[in-house]
């Protein structure tokens, strides 16, 4: 209903506060019908007035209510002063060392006719009522409850999440614009408890559940304000999780995993208003588990409107008190018809009543078989023991009509009836069945051993059996415990004895509760599936909406809905159904389990009607695949990782191995390692080593982040040195990385082990639907802090999830026609990941390609992935490349000598070809220097030069000889060529 203070009402109200009077407010309310109040629906349908008037008794209190602090009431319903006034105490006089009790329209009264008490003045400021007591307004004290009635000081108990959340509760569910999912779920409500409700397949969504109170500064003082709850999570380790705050302020509770309900308790730091917050967030990716958050038994302390009662609360009736506690149901056969009642009414003779009943009615009925059962006893004497019958309690019938069954007498019965289930065999007396010893398996009959290669790992438990004698002598000893809520004359599950189990007869719209409890905790082998097993008849009309809930851990997992009327008196084995839960990967976890198996009925019987067709009957109840206890069904082999003993597969130890089916572990050879359980060993990468039974590798020689190896060409080999120590120095201590890949995470590296490691985070932003990468760098923390003592490099997400991206290091040279360099591969062959491509857990690496650049020394890695397990990085750096060898890798340029210096440059120049590619060691490329020369000149020996001289001599002497020999040897010749030559001319002429 809206409310509305006009300017006429707001003079009043300052003109009434200036005066002293009483504080009359006016307010207006829209004409028409009030609207439904889901929280409270008091008013609905109530035609509303035009004007009201509405009053406090504290004349200092007007101004508050001006400012909307205290609340208003509005025209409409008559007002109940049992729900629509309070009480609250002012603050302490300092002068007088006393505070005042004064009264108010507790919201959201929505009502009007009753006017104020006036306040209580004089109070003590130490006074505070206890539970169980009452500030009377006379004597000015706190006085004890009349019997018959009860009080809470200032607390608020938030127990029963049925059909509406209390006023002071809202739920809302918020997701990110960019989101790829548009919608979300809010809590939801389930009786006793809330949950963050389905958001599978939500990402980034955030479940909201809020409740406001209002704290008073004397529970503050006294340190009694506080908030305490019970809760439950199911989710995604690390990555989903229940958070809890006060206010905005830090975080009090963030729980990922907490598989059984646990109770947590926060004090207040100051009075006054606080929001209470209970948030179920997820990441971007994977379901796990039930995907959800558990609320339940929310008990705030210190509540202002709460705090200061004048009067106890009657109990009504159906229920009772003396005073001192709680008001309490009454128990079957009694009644209280009144409220206040401090002691219940005994039924009379011939009539019987439910839990709580408020009026007894007549149980004439007759006695039916199913008003008694029998036991065996557990002696057998001459091959047979007695069976004992009796009525089972409690007793609804009127044995002594006529038409009543009467109780038959005690018999013989035979010993060898009793049968024992796989897993077990009959003690030699055949008195009762035992289970079958570790390493071995049992037909039911006998146990056998298992083969060298096998063990008794498939077990089963018998927690309920009225076959196999797996039922205890006394009800008082029972192994679980019962309740009924509602129309109960039965107080739960009934002991029939060597009958079975049943949800009790007499019962009226009901709820019928049987709970095992610290059960055993289950095998967590991957070929074993455990479960709960349960064999049972059930009979009821289809039309009665009647049903049977299955729960694990008060998670429901089956419901089984009524069909038809039987006859649970003569049931054989053959009539009874098989209802199996399988537990979730989640419920194998937990330990210890619980199961509890409910029957709801929706009927509604006629007194004195018959009980039968309103009941289940349990014959027995098995939990299969236990750890330790109980008895093998079979015998089997262990997958691979392990070896059996007896009834267990134990892990081999790291440096061990074993295949599916070996009885022993082998130790793993030279050069290689294997983790804990591996069912293989692995080869060491290149660059390490490793003797025989190794957990991990070494380097070659122990020369660390060393790679000494050989780079063949196509007219050599080349002997090259890699030096990767200041590679691995500056990744673990660079200001950090970005992935595009990696919303959220931060990497760290060891390769050469060792260093301190600045975290950087790749941060996903909101802008509209795109997304940026931001770097955070953020304060040093050691390797060690974040990382596997064993890792070499590992991925911090930011909600704490730390993945071993590598422990285990090969070294390999890149090499083809432009490029050399080194890639370095870490690689944890375990299954440590969720991959994101094939929806399963994997193994998980990080690949560094160290390209060399000679004149870059930029560590800079582009880190990428297509699964969220395995990156890749890429580097281009000369801290990639080979180290320099002097002369191997340099060819040698000398400049002319200079006569004035006397002096020659020498300079250096790269070979040609890629395997000459270094940097750092003896790296000659900006090399100048000088070496001294002379100019060319020489002191030649005398007899050398007269040698040389007369061999000159010599060969002109020769010469001449020779030429004077030709001159006189042709002289003759040219004589006559002469004569010829003038002859010819003499005839030329003639002619």
């Amino acid at each position: 209903m809206k409310k509305i203070i006009n300017n006429s009402s707001c003079l009043i109200l300052i003109l009434v506060v200036l005066l002293g009077l009483t504080n009359i407010i006016l307010t207006n309310a829209q004409d028409g019908t009030c609207p439904n109040n889901l929280h409270n629906p008091v008013c609905n349908g109530i035609t509303c007035g035009a004007a009201s008037v509405v009053f406090t008794s504290n004349p200092t209190d007007v101004g508050s209510l001006i400012t909307g602090t205290t609340p208003i009431a509005v025209v409409g319903c008559p007002c109940d002063d049992d729900k629509d006034l309070g009480v609250r105490f002012t603050d302490c006089d300092p002068i007088t060392q006393t505070k005042t009790a004064f009264y108010f329209y507790r919201p959201p009264a929505i009502c009007t006719g009753l006017a104020l008490p006036s306040p209580i003045t004089g109070l003590p400021c130490n006074l505070t009522c206890s539970d169980g007591t009452f500030l009377n307004d006379k004597t000015k004290s706190c006085d004890r409850c009349e019997p018959g009635s009860y009080s809470e000081s200032g607390k608020l108990i938030v127990n029963r999440f049925d059909d509406h959340l209390p006023l002071q509760m809202k739920t809302y569910c918020e997701t990110p614009v960019w989101s790829s999912s548009s919608t979300c779920s809010s809590w939801v409500l389930h009786g006793e408890y809330m949950d963050s409700g389905d958001n599978r397949d939500r990402p980034f969504s955030n479940s909201i559940l809020q409740l406001q109170v209002d704290i008073s500064e004397g529970s503050v003082k006294s340190g009694n304000a506080s908030v305490s709850f019970e809760y439950q999570v199911d989710a995604e380790l690390y990555y989903d999780y229940l958070n809890f705050k006060i206010d905005d302020g830090d975080s009090l509770l963030r729980a990922d995993q907490q598989l059984t309900w646990k109770q947590v308790t926060f004090k207040f730091d100051k009075p006054g208003t606080h929001i209470l917050k209970w948030t179920y967030a997820k990441d971007s990716s994977k379901d796990e588990g039930e995907d959800r958050a558990k609320v339940r038994n929310i008990i705030v302390n210190g509540i202002v409107d709460l705090e200061v009662l004048t009067d106890c609360e009657d109990c009504p009736p159906g229920y009772y008190s003396d005073g001192s506690h709680p008001c309490a149901p009454c128990p079957p056969n009694t009644y209280a018809d009144e409220d206040g009642t401090a002691v219940c009414k005994t039924c009379p003779v011939g009539k019987t009543s439910f839990l709580g009943a408020t009026d007894c009615y007549l149980a004439d009925i007759p006695c039916t078989e199913t008003d008694y059962s029998y036991r065996l006893d557990t002696q057998c004497n001459e091959q047979t023991r007695e069976k004992v019958y009796y009525w089972i309690e409690p007793k609804i019938c009127n044995e002594t009509r006529n038409d009543s069954v009467t109780l038959p007498p005690n018999e013989s019965f035979p010993c060898d009836v009793l049968t024992c289930n796989n897993g077990q065999k009959k003690t030699e007396n055949g008195e009762s069945c035992i289970y079958c010893d570790a390493g071995s398996y049992g037909t039911g009959s006998e146990c056998k051993t298992c083969a060298n290669n096998q063990a008794s790992i498939k077990k089963s438990y018998i927690i309920y059996d009225v076959n196999s004698g797996i039922i205890p002598p006394n009800p008082s000893v029972f192994p679980f415990t019962s309740t009924c809520f509602g129309e109960c004359i039965s107080q739960g599950w009934r002991d029939l004895g060597n009958v079975g189990l049943d949800s009790g007869v007499g019962n009226g719209v009901s709820e019928t509760t049987i709970l095992f409890d610290n059960l055993p905790e289950v095998s967590l082998e991957k070929d074993i599936q455990p479960s709960f097993r349960m064999k049972y008849a059930m009979s009821c009309k289809a039309s009665d909406s009647s049903r049977l809930d299955i729960f694990v851990d008060g998670m429901k997992r089956k419901s089984i809905s009524c069909d038809q009327c039987r006859d649970l008196n003569n049931i054989n084995d053959s009539d009874l159904k098989l209802a199996e839960v399988i537990l979730t990967d989640t419920e194998r976890k937990k330990a210890p389990l619980s199961l509890s198996v409910s029957f709801v009925t929706n009927l509604k019987l006629a007194r004195n009607d018959s009980y039968d067709c309103n009941r289940v009957l349990v014959k027995s109840i098995e939990l299969f695949g236990t750890k330790s206890v109980g008895g093998a069904i079979s015998c089997d082999e262990c997958v691979g990782g392990k070896y059996p003993v007896l009834d267990s597969c134990v892990d081999c130890n790291a440096g061990y191995a074993s295949k599916a089916g070996a009885s022993k572990c082998e130790i793993c050879k030279e050069n290689q390692f294997s983790y804990n359980a591996s069912s293989t060993c692995y080869n060491c990468g290149t660059g390490m080593t490793s003797s025989s039974g190794s957990s991990s590798c070494h380097w070659k020689n122990h020369e660390v982040c060393v790679l000494n190896t050989t780079i063949s060409t196509a007219s050599t080999s080349l002997w090259k040195n890699f030096d990767i120590k200041k590679l691995g120095e500056l990744l673990s201590t660079s200001t950090g990385y970005t992935s595009t890949d990696a919303i959220d995470s931060s990497f760290y590296f060891d390769i050469c082990k060792g260093g301190t490691h600045k975290r950087s985070f790749a941060i996903l932003s909101e802008s509209g639907n795109k997304r940026f990468i931001k770097n955070i760098v953020t304060s040093s923390s050691t390797f060690e802090d974040v990382c596997p003592s064993s890792s070499l490099a590992c991925l911090k997400n930011k909600n704490g999830q730390v993945i071993d991206l590598g422990n285990s290091l090969s070294v390999d040279v890149i090499k083809d026609t432009s490029n050399i360099g080194l890639k370095l591969t870490m690689m944890n062959y375990q299954n440590v990941c969720f991959n994101n491509a094939t929806g399963t857990d994997t193994s998980a690496s990080f690949t560094i390609n160290v390209i060399c650049v000679t004149d870059s020394k930029n560590v800079e890695p582009k880190i990428t992935t297509r699964d969220g397990c395995n990156y890749i990085a890429n580097i281009y750096s000369a801290y990639g490349c080979p180290l320099c060898n002097g002369d191997a890798d340099f060819n040698r340029l000398e400049g002319e000598c200079k006569a004035d210096k006397r002096t020659k440059t020498i300079r250096y120049i790269r070979k040609d070809g890629v395997e000459h590619k270094c940097a750092f060691g003896e790296d000659l490329s900006s090399t100048v220097k000088e070496e001294t020369c002379e100019p060319l000149s020489f002191q030649t020996p005398l007899w050398i030069i007269a040698a040389v001289l007369g061999g000159c001599l010599l060969v002109i002497i020769v010469i001449s000889l020779i030429a004077a020999v030709l001159f006189f040897k042709y002289r003759d010749v040219s004589r006559r060529y002469a004569t010829l030559q003038e002859e010819h001319t003499v005839d030329s002429s003639r002619l």
